[in-house]
């Protein structure tokens, strides 16, 4: 390969109770095309038999450093691989995921050819066997930080908050690691990292499996606390655009909608209760977001139907669509 090659990428995997999984993600990062990796596996205090698994992998392959801490969390796992990784670009995959062989050399590709500090590739859901929706990777692009997180708040599989489809320059992360104890961390982090760059490259293509388990952080049931915590931070990337990059407020405000919206149904579907603090205190960010809900030129249909009902207080009515 050419002179990429000689920049070392480090690949931080954390590994909690993904034993099923943990083999396939690990093989597809270790067949990657582009070789000149570090591959970090981050033992995060996992009970079952993925440790063992780890050292398996760690005794096979040279590229491959494991840790084995006490259990803190995704975000804990991730600072602690931020902390001794070595590379020039850093990358993240969860265990239960997997990429595509040359996920890494067509990141690594665009990086050169823009000469930037991010680039992202497409992902796209799975559950295990087959892909769950459709893809949408778009073209090969180079985009400002404006047009970047536009792209992130309104295009979905193409580009959007999640870390892992990423790669970025490792002094990216001089002052910045992921908040400890924190559900939906990615959303806390994400903005912090392309607000220091000037340009983003997009590879075009779909490269990340990002497999949908409904024991997985991200399907478990209405948490107060984790919605507490994305609105809290959709608030801080607020602020921040206001001071930094004003002309993405638009994208940003369609996606706090988005995320009133999808609040609001998880409660629902988790068989909340009508009459409770709770429920007023979503309702109170919901109607603020209604009209933008409404105009939103990606939700569907359906959605807005419910959205309609969640308004007019036809609670009943609004949770039986939501059970079926």
């Amino acid at each position: 390969m050419d002179a990429a090659e000689n920049k070392m990428i480090s690949i931080i995997v954390p590994v909690y109770m993904t034993e099923p999984y943990l083999r396939k993600c690990l093989d597809s990062i270790i067949n990657q095309t582009y070789r000149d990796l570090e591959i970090i596996l981050v033992d995060d205090g996992s009970p079952d038999g993925s440790p063992a698994v780890c050292d398996e992998y760690g005794e096979k392959d040279p590229r491959i450093r494991v840790i084995h801490k006490k259990n803190g969390g995704l975000s804990d796992a991730r600072n602690c691989g931020l902390d001794i990784a070595a590379g020039e670009y850093i990358g993240f995959v969860d265990s239960d995921d997997w990429i595509s062989p040359r996920m890494y050399e067509n990141l690594m590709r665009v990086r050169d050819k823009y000469d930037v500090k991010i680039a992202c590739c497409s992902q796209v859901a799975t559950d295990g066997e087959r892909e769950t929706e459709p893809r949408d990777a778009g073209e090969e692009r180079c985009l400002s930080a404006a047009e970047t997180f536009g792209e992130i708040f309104t295009s979905g599989r193409r580009n959007n908050v999640m870390m892992q489809n990423k790669i970025y320059a490792s002094a990216l992360f001089g002052g910045i690691r992921f908040p400890v104890g924190e559900l939906h961390e990615d959303i806390g982090t994400f903005y912090k990292l392309i607000g220091q760059c000037d340009r983003i490259a997009c590879t075009g293509t779909t490269e990340y499996y990002y497999r949908r388990r409904p024991d997985s952080i991200t399907g478990r049931a209405y948490s107060p606390e984790t919605t507490e915590t994305v609105f809290r931070n959709l608030e801080n990337i607020r602020s921040y655009l206001e001071e930094n990059c004003p002309e993405a407020l638009p994208a940003a405000r369609q996606y706090e909608a988005e995320m009133a919206y999808n609040t609001i149904a998880c409660y629902l579907q988790s068989g909340g209760k009508k009459n409770t603090d709770e429920y007023r205190k979503l309702k109170k960010h919901f109607r603020e977001y209604l009209p933008l809900i409404l105009r939103h030129k990606k939700l569907k249909a359906d959605k807005k139907v419910k959205a309609v009902l969640i308004r007019t207080g036809l609670y009943g009515t609004v949770r039986n669509v939501f059970k079926r």
